[in-house]
């Protein structure tokens, strides 16, 4: 079921949801907006930092019906092996292909070292 809500004043998106859901953690607020599933003013966001004006309409979608553009970045992510050069217990050492971010940036890029590390 999808719940809609409006701003009260400005804030940060992290710190409205923190508001509207004051039982939820804040890895479950963090949750939603990397699953897709939080639209401010009809657009998808994923940046807790982002700046939300007062009576901006914020929009929670369940999981299944998270937004289009991450379920699309999800089924494009490269599925290509990476080159393990030693793994114990502790550490893991690749050869990190040229141009592979090491980790998502506010853009939620799909396919990182990381991303192919735990899949």
């Amino acid at each position: 079921m999808r719940e809609e809500f409006s701003v009260p004043s400005e804030m940060t998106l992290l710190e409205a949801l923190r508001e509207h859901f004051p039982k939820s953690s804040g890895r479950k607020l963090r949750e939603m907006l990397t699953e897709g599933r939080v639209t401010v003013v009809g657009k998808a966001s994923h940046r807790a930092k982002q700046q939300v004006a007062a009576g901006a309409s914020i929009e929670i979608h369940p999981r299944d019906k998270a937004a289009a553009s991450v379920r699309r970045a999800e089924r494009s992510l490269k599925t290509s092996r990476l080159a393990i050069l030693h793994e114990d217990e502790t550490l893991l050492v690749v050869d990190k292909p040229p141009n592979l971010l090491s980790v998502a940036t506010d853009k939620m890029e799909p396919d990182t070292l990381h991303s192919r590390a735990l899949g």
